[in-house]
């Protein structure tokens, strides 16, 4: 029977996905791993080297019986251990042969679910145009390594990013099997690789959105960053191009300039997300005084407020010194 290492830590944590399909995952991967699996009330575990499965455990079951009876489960939430302690193999049947018999075993009408989410236009070659200025956005995210969708027939990528491209390919038709026969869809998915962590965020049931970043993250900046252009990969997936709201700056021609400096480097410290900050941002500077050179310094400290984050602000403030420095100069002369 398997040890139980629980005390290992854990690598990853997946929710709303067939069982099925990210099982094939590890096996094209010869990962050598532990997966907790729950589906409710039930839960088991299934031991992986080098891709094939060596054993599962089920309260006190353990052997191929109980894999299948794991496999067959629905809408489960698996809980991913690098490596396995086990020394003695008791699985000896083809992991394919298992996947079959544990999905006759489920549910079948899961699998015939109709698909629901946004279509997309595939035909348009404005497609191709829209998303990777986009995704270009996204990269410049700090600590993103690389951004791209999955379509159908294609991925659209800025770069290579930690993984070549056949292993791309892979992870996009393991998530597009995801995302057309999950009655509900995906929930976003996170997965740990050596030394990336790749954050899928689906967009419609024929395509998804994967960013592979650095494992030291502000997770909670590049969330917010993906939530703000959610909107905008939706409208480029139709072919659609979405104008962005702009609101004109106030004050002389070189105020105008400083606080488009301004804005340009909160942007290319916290991402796309600035343009709306900074926006609303300026909005309660002005209600506070009249625009002004010499209020800048007050717009910086607000906007700093805004960002939330000790190490981004220190980096802004920063950036906006030449602009202060720049200001006083005017103001004394």
């Amino acid at each position: 029977m398997p040890t139980k290492d629980m005390d290992k830590s854990y690598q990853g944590h997946i929710s709303g996905i067939s069982l099925t399909s990210f099982l094939q995952l590890i096996e094209l991967e010869n990962k050598t791993c532990t997966l907790r699996v729950t589906s409710g009330n039930r839960r088991g575990s299934l031991y992986f080297i080098n891709g094939e499965l060596w054993d599962a455990q089920s309260e006190d079951e353990c052997g191929a019986e109980t894999a299948m009876r794991i496999i067959s489960w629905q809408q489960v939430i698996i809980d991913i251990e690098e490596g396995c302690q086990l020394t003695v193999r008791n699985i000896d049947l083809p992991l394919g042969f298992m996947l079959i018999e544990g999905v006759k075993r489920g549910d079948e009408e899961q699998e015939t679910a109709p698909q629901r989410g946004n279509k997309i236009n595939l035909g348009m070659g404005g497609v191709n145009k829209l998303l990777p200025p986009i995704l270009s956005r996204i990269s410049r995210l700090p600590a993103v390594q690389t951004a791209l969708i999955v379509l159908p027939d294609k991925i659209i990528k800025h770069k290579s990013g930690p993984l070549n491209t056949e292993s791309w390919h892979r992870i996009g038709s393991f998530v597009l099997q995801m995302l057309q026969t999950t009655e509900d869809g995906i929930l976003d998915m996170e997965i740990r690789l050596r030394g990336s962590l790749l954050l899928i965020r689906p967009l419609s049931t024929e395509a998804a959105l994967i960013v592979a970043t650095k494992p030291s993250l502000n997770l909670v900046l590049i969330n917010a960053n993906l939530k703000f252009l959610n909107a905008e990969l939706q409208a480029a997936l139709r072919g659609e191009a979405q104008a962005r709201k702009t609101t004109r700056q106030p004050g002389s021609v070189p105020l105008v300039h400083r606080l488009k400096h301004l804005e340009d480097a909160m942007t290319e410290i916290i991402g796309p997300l600035a343009h709306e900050i900074f926006q609303a941002g300026v909005a309660d500077w002005q209600l506070a005084g009249p625009a002004a050179t010499s209020r800048l310094q007050e717009l910086i400290d607000l906007l700093c407020m805004e960002i939330g984050d000790p190490q981004l602000e220190e980096h802004f403030r920063r950036a906006a010194g030449p602009v202060i420095k720049s200001a006083l100069s005017e103001t004394r002369s």
